[in-house]
């Protein structure tokens, strides 16, 4: 490579005193050799300088306007060094883009002259523009205007407008106005009158700031003033004999113009000239008219009623009825009319209620009773008229009666209610009740009540009357009963706990029918239905026991009586004393027999204390006890404690005085574990010392038992005096 050197003015460091650079040609770049001395020594590096990019730009058209979208394209644009190259544009309208690329569009806001200028950089940051002229014009404008009439005459001011025109980029317009009389102006707005008739051609120009100008037009006709027509006729009134005279001589022309006459009189027929005479053929109303025509064909064109007259028509109808109600169809024909002169009747029905018809025959309702006047009013061709009147009579319809009764029975202390607000009138009358409740007594009013003193069956009727007098009745029976008689016996008349006492209701009793049903309430919470039923009392007391019977019809009646339980035992001393339950026992049982003892102390000389379970017993005081009660209870292997005692509603009870006895039951469990109970004898013949009462159990399988004794007084002494001990055992355990 060859070499050059060059020396260059540099900016030195520190003491250098000189530099040489020495030049290799590279192509598109350049080495660079830096030697740099000074009196110590020499420093150098290599710097390589690039060549720049070469610029190059076009666009597809140098001419448009604020439409257009100029397309730049710098793909011409070359480098030596092959490197990627950068485009910045500047559009000449103050607007830029950086890193858009070779190929740029861009649309202009205003008319000018641009130059768009593209500078290319290479990697080495070396530079070139390249630059291209664009011009934008201005679009031309658009005339466009109205003018509030186009047709007019000489005394016509025309308004023309030209605010409609527009210019597509927004500039100034200037306008120019030929209304094609030789008369010009200018401005967006302007008035002109035309002096003479005849069509004319308005031309508008507008121009905008650059010179740009566009043209519309519009035709005008102006027309000469109409003339004025105007005529007399004598007389105005006639019949087919009448010769009527027309003079049209007070018709005039503003401009002076010659004028024309031209008259037709509403029958067919037509004349000429200033004056005429006509004669009508028929009745009738006519319209005779006077047209003058001016010189430029300008016309006008004056009318008056002739009036022909006819005869009279004569109205007559008649009616297939003149009475009914608000069903009733009237049917009306007014075939009888006539017009004397043969002419053609119109009919017109007015009924009296604001409704109207027409034709010779119709038919009408009325919706409310009243009296009508209908009016037939007859109209021949000429329009004279004939009325004709009839009375129609209309009466109100029956109304609808009808009532509830609540209840429909009851007895003497009953209260019935009666409501009529179901009646109603088919014509919407205002109603009036009256009410004849069967014996004797009556009433006013939509609803009311009554009651009976006496029972017996009662017709009740109810008439409704309307505004109009119409009425309708309705009736209905009410039956008054006796009320049933609530009465019962019950024995025994003096119960005990120990007593199923048995109630009687027969004899209840219903004078006018039957006891339905027996309703019994004993005072305990306990209730029961029928006849005759029974009651057994836990507890000593004073019940209130109440029967309710209801007869066939409803009715019922009650009756109670006080009914006091005494306790079991003697029946005056009152009710038991519970004494001593002992503690729970429980017991494992073999097949074999298992036998306790348990001592009751009777009269304290055996020490007292609590009743011991075992083979050995226990003993209880009861030495200030006259009689006492011996009840067993056993309880089946946690199933529940099954009371073995007074039951009267088991079917078998064992009431037997052990004193002298043995007593022995036996009872299935639903285990089927079969137990035998075994009870000494008692000797009760005095009261004093210990007493024992034995007991025995035998299982038929193993198993374990709880059991307990229950001690209660009783007060009570059997028929020769002695004490009584009451074991009760029922047929099965559950």
């Amino acid at each position: 490579m060859a070499e050059d050197t060059s020396t260059f003015t540099t900016k030195k460091q520190g003491m250098a005193s000189s530099d040489e650079f020495k030049w290799g040609e590279g192509g598109s770049s350049w080495e660079e050799e830096i030697n740099e001395s000074n009196g110590f020594g020499m420093k150098n590096g290599n710097v390589t300088i690039a060549r720049p990019p070469e610029a190059a730009v076009s666009v597809d058209v140098s001419t448009g306007d604020l439409d257009t979208t100029f397309s730049f394209d710098a793909t011409g644009t070359t480098d030596p060094t092959d490197t990627s190259i950068s485009y910045e544009w500047a559009f000449g309208d103050g607007t830029t883009k950086s890193g858009a690329g070779d190929t740029v569009s861009h649309s202009f806001s205003t008319v000018d002259s641009f130059t768009v200028t593209v500078t290319a950089t290479n990697e080495y940051g070396n530079t070139d523009t390249a630059s291209v002229t664009v011009t934008v014009e201005s679009r031309p404008p658009t005339a466009s205007f109205t003018a509030d009439q186009t047709t007019g005459n000489t005394d016509t001011t025309f308004s023309f407008d030209a605010s409609g025109s527009t210019d597509p980029d927004g500039e100034a317009l200037a306008y120019t106005w030929n209304f094609g009389d030789g008369a010009t102006e200018t401005g967006e707005t302007t008035p002109h009158s035309f002096s003479e008739p005849g069509d004319y051609t308005v031309e508008l120009i507008v121009e905008d700031e650059y010179g740009n100008t566009d043209t519309t037009t519009t035709p005008v006709t102006v027309n000469s003033r109409a003339p004025d027509a105007s005529f007399t006729v004598s007389p105005s009134t006639g019949d087919a004999d009448t010769s009527f005279s027309f003079d049209g001589s007070g018709s005039s022309d503003p401009d002076g113009s010659t004028i024309t006459y031209e008259w037709t009189f509403g029958d067919g027929a037509t004349a000429t000239g200033e004056t005429t005479p006509h004669s009508y053929a028929t009745p009738g109303t006519y319209t005779a008219e006077l047209t003058v025509t001016d010189a430029y064909g300008n016309s006008d064109i004056a009318t008056t009623s002739i009036t022909v007259e006819s005869r009279n028509p004569d109205a007559s109808f008649t009616t297939d009825s003149t009475t009914g109600n608000a069903d009733t169809t009237f049917a009306f024909d007014g075939a009888g009319s006539s017009d004397p002169d043969g002419s053609t009747l119109t009919y017109e029905w007015a009924f009296g209620d604001g409704a109207t018809t027409t034709g010779e025959t119709t038919s009408h309702s009325y919706a409310d009773p009243g009296d009508y006047t209908v009016e037939l009013t007859v109209t021949d061709e000429y329009g004279n008229t004939d009325t004709a009147t009839s009375t129609i009579t209309v009466t109100s319809r029956t109304p609808d009666a009808s009532f509830t009764v609540d209840p429909s029975t009851g007895t003497a202390d009953t209260s019935f209610s009666f409501d009529g607000s179901s009646s109603s009138d088919p014509d919407g009358s205002m109603l009036t009740y009256e009410w004849d409740f069967g014996d004797g007594a009556t009433a006013t009013g939509a609803t009311t009540s009554h009651s009976y003193g006496t029972p017996d069956v009662y017709t009740v009727t109810l008439t409704v009357t309307d505004e109009y007098g119409a009425s309708a009745s309705t009736s209905k029976t009410v039956e008054v009963n006796d009320l049933p008689s609530a009465s019962f016996t019950y024995s025994p008349s003096d119960p005990t706990t120990d007593d199923t006492i048995s109630f009687d209701g027969s004899g209840s009793s219903d004078s006018d029918g039957t006891i339905s049903s027996y309703a019994w309430d004993f005072g305990d919470g306990a209730t029961a239905t029928g006849k005759t039923v029974s009651h057994q009392y836990a507890d000593s007391a004073t019940y209130t026991v109440e029967l309710t019977v209801t007869d066939d019809d409803g009715d019922s009646d009650s009756t109670t009586r006080n009914l006091s339980v005494e306790a079991g035992g003697e029946r005056t001393s009152g009710m038991s004393q519970y004494i001593h339950e002992d503690p729970e026992a429980s017991t494992s049982f073999s097949t074999n027999s298992n036998n306790w003892q348990y001592d009751i102390d009777l009269d304290g000389t055996g020490g007292g204390g609590e009743i011991m379970v075992g083979t050995t017993g226990g003993q209880i005081d009861l030495s200030d006890v006259e009689t006492v009660y011996v009840d067993w209870m056993l309880d089946y292997g946690g199933r529940g404690a099954v009371n073995i005692g007074i039951d009267s509603t088991l079917s078998n009870i064992h009431d037997e005085n052990v004193d002298g006895g043995n007593l022995d039951a036996s009872y299935q469990h639903k285990n089927s574990s079969s137990f035998s109970r075994r009870t000494d004898s008692l000797n009760t013949s005095g009261i004093s010392g210990t007493r024992h009462i034995g007991v025995g159990l035998q299982a038929s399988s193993s198993g374990s038992y709880d059991h307990r004794l229950y001690v209660y007084s009783i007060w009570g002494v059997d028929s020769n005096g002695n004490t009584v001990f009451t074991i009760v055992i029922p047929d099965s355990i559950n």
